[in-house]
């Protein structure tokens, strides 16, 4: 994995740990890179970038890219359904 901008894990009030901005980060900007193929089965890249229907990143060819500004402090997250159609998630 290789992180661009600026984040931290901590506690997720989603749901256990989460990646948040440290910095603002700009719409467009590459938060980072999963080299390989993603899994929906035990976070097994370990970006502890959360699941939300609305999520601020999208994932491209392995770039986490940020769908909108995101201001220092913010939770990262983006739709698991981009990629798993198969998944069921709750929120």
């Amino acid at each position: 994995m290789q992180i661009y901008l600026l984040t931290e894990i901590k506690e997720s009030t989603i749901h256990g740990l989460g990646r948040f901005a440290v910095e603002d980060i700009s719409k467009g900007s590459v938060v980072l890179y999963i080299e390989g193929t993603l899994s929906n089965k035990g976070n097994e890249h370990k970006s502890y970038i959360n699941h939300s229907t609305n999520g601020n990143l999208t994932y491209v060819d392995g770039n986490f890219i940020a769908k909108e500004n995101i201001s220092a402090g913010n939770e990262l997250t983006w739709n698991y359904t981009e990629v798993f159609s198969n998944v069921q998630l709750s929120q």
